[in-house]
C-alpha cells in the first residue's frame, strides 16, 4: 500500500465521509503496476452501474465512474498534499451523490455568518 503523506491523508479525508454515510460499501485495494508503480484503489459500490473509484499514487489522485476520470494533481499550482487529498475527495463525494451512493451534506455558507461587535 502507497503510504505517501497523501494516501495518509486521503485516507483520513475518506474515513470521515464513510463515518458520516454508514451504509457506503467500499473496499481499498493494493495494487502496483510496472509503469506507474504501487497505488491503492478505494472502491465504492465495486461491481455495479454505480461504481465510482479514487486511485491514489504517490502525487495523484483519479477519481472517476464509468462515463470517466478526473486527475487531481499539484503540477504547478503549489498545493499541498492535504490540499489535493480535499479536492479530490469532494470530487469524490460529488461522483457518489451524482450515483445516489450518499447523499451530499450541505456545509454551511461562512458568508451568511454575521459578526459580533464587541
Amino acid at each position: 500500500m502507497p503510504t505517501s503523506t497523501l494516501g495518509r491523508e486521503f485516507r483520513r479525508l475518506f474515513g470521515a465521509v464513510a463515518a458520516r454515510h454508514t451504509a457506503l460499501v467500499h473496499e481499498w485495494q493494493d495494487k502496483s503496476c510496472l509503469t506507474w508503480g504501487p497505488r491503492l484503489d478505494l472502491v465504492c459500490a465495486a461491481g455495479t452501474p454505480s461504481e465510482v473509484y479514487a486511485t491514489i499514487h504517490e502525487y495523484s489522485v483519479a477519481v472517476g465512474d464509468a462515463a470517466g476520470r478526473t486527475d487531481v494533481e499539484d503540477f504547478g499550482r503549489g498545493l499541498s498534499d492535504g490540499q489535493i487529498a480535499q479536492e479530490a475527495i469532494s470530487l469524490l463525494e460529488a461522483k457518489l451523490d451524482q450515483h445516489g451512493l450518499i447523499t451530499a451534506v450541505p456545509r454551511p455558507d461562512k458568508s451568511l455568518e454575521r459578526t459580533r461587535e464587541g
